[in-house]
C-alpha cells in the first residue's frame, strides 16, 4: 500500500501544478491578445512578443515581415490578429470575441470570430504544443474579399522572403 501512495503521490502534485496554471491553454492565450483591443487601446504597429506566442520558426518570419527594409515599408503592412491595415489595427475595437477549440492530436486549432468596428472578422490560429508549452504556430483566415485564396502567414512569410532573395 506504501509503495502505491509513493508511486501515485508524484503524480499527483505534477497534475495539481500544471491544472494550477504552469500553461495557459491557447484560447486563454488569444482572450489576453485580444483583451488589448478597445476603441481606446491605440495599439503601435506589431505590437506583440511574437517568441512568447509563436513557434521560433514562426516568430522569425514575423519578424522578417514586419521588419522595415532599407527603407522600405514592412512586407506585412497589416494587424495579421485583426486583419486590418496597420492604421485601423491601432485603433481596432474587437467586440463580441467568440473563440473555438478544435483539438488535432497534439495541436489545437481555434478559430477567434469577432466584429471589429461593426465589421465582421474570422482569424484561425493553428497551435502546436512545444516544450515552451503552446504557442501559435500559423495565423490564416478563411477565403474572402481581400483574400479570395484565403491567407496563411506561413505561407505569405515564405512568399516575401523568396521574392526578396
Amino acid at each position: 500500500m506504501l509503495r502505491r501512495v509513493a508511486c501515485v503521490l508524484p503524480l499527483a502534485v505534477l497534475a495539481t501544478a500544471a491544472m494550477a496554471g504552469g500553461e495557459r491553454a491557447p484560447e486563454d492565450m488569444l482572450r489576453g491578445l485580444y483583451a488589448q483591443y478597445d476603441a481606446h487601446a491605440h495599439l503601435p504597429t506589431h505590437h506583440v512578443d511574437a517568441r512568447a506566442l509563436m513557434t521560433p520558426q514562426l516568430a522569425r518570419a514575423y519578424a522578417k515581415v514586419t521588419r522595415p527594409q532599407a527603407g522600405e515599408p514592412p512586407a506585412l503592412g497589416w494587424d495579421v490578429f485583426v486583419n486590418a491595415s496597420v492604421q485601423a489595427g491601432a485603433n481596432a475595437d474587437v467586440q463580441h470575441l467568440s473563440l473555438t477549440v478544435t483539438p488535432a492530436g497534439r495541436d489545437e486549432t481555434v478559430m477567434a470570430a469577432f466584429d471589429n468596428v461593426g465589421q465582421p472578422v474570422t482569424v484561425i490560429y493553428a497551435f502546436a504544443h512545444t516544450p515552451s508549452g503552446w504557442r501559435i504556430d500559423d495565423i490564416r483566415y478563411p477565403p474572402g474579399r481581400a483574400f479570395p485564396k484565403g491567407f496563411s502567414l506561413q505561407a505569405y512569410a515564405r512568399k516575401a522572403e523568396d521574392s526578396a532573395g
